[in-house]
């Protein structure tokens, strides 16, 4: 009797939260992040300053991208950062801010946000490049935060996206170890 109760609470549940994500608005600009492409160049090693709001920070890191999707042009990007020093020694990573230039817009328009780390790595053989935009997905009108974006850097050119966050797969597997725990009750 108990397991007929639990199985239809189940039931239940799964109809609504169907229902609920059916009902759910849309993102307004309906971007979904996985389909972010961003492209362009990387110089490192600058000897050099750059601004922001007045305030000179060294240059040590510049990048300049162009960021689609939809299979369209969203906007320019461009990374203006240092190297970090977390214990008095070089590790190999940057920090610094970023600014996004909307495609179409006029040019005083500009999203200035910081970038926490961007970090060059070898992953099977094969020059990469990771790094994290704070709010930027704020100013692309997605409604999810927008995860570290991973990409391969061949000299200067780089070309990358942002890695999904599997909360699918999170769901799907704690709710197919539900069913087991519950096959296993019986």
């Amino acid at each position: 009797m108990k397991n007929k109760i639990v199985v239809k609470v189940g039931l239940v549940f799964c109809i609504l939260a169907f229902w609920g994500i059916s009902l759910a608005p849309s993102s307004p600009a309906s971007l979904v992040v996985t389909d972010l492409v961003f492209e362009g160049d990387f110089q490192f090693d600058l000897n050099g300053m750059y601004y922001v709001y007045g305030i000179g920070y060294p240059l040590n890191v510049l990048g300049h991208l162009e960021v689609f999707g939809n299979d369209r042009k969203l906007g320019d990007l461009s990374l203006n950062g240092q190297k970090n020093y977390p214990d008095g020694e070089v590790d190999a990573t940057y920090f610094g801010h970023w600014s996004f230039h909307p495609e179409g817009e006029p040019f005083w328009i500009c999203e200035i946000g910081i970038f926490p780390d961007l970090a060059q790595f070898q992953e099977q053989g094969e020059g990469m490049l990771g790094f994290i935009l704070t709010g930027l997905n704020e100013v692309l009108s997605i409604p999810d935060e927008l995860p570290e974006i991973v990409g391969l850097l061949e000299g200067k050119d780089f070309k990358g996206s942002p890695i999904p966050i599997p909360t699918t797969f999170l769901l799907l597997s704690s709710g197919l170890i539900g069913l087991v725990g519950l096959k296993r009750r019986r």
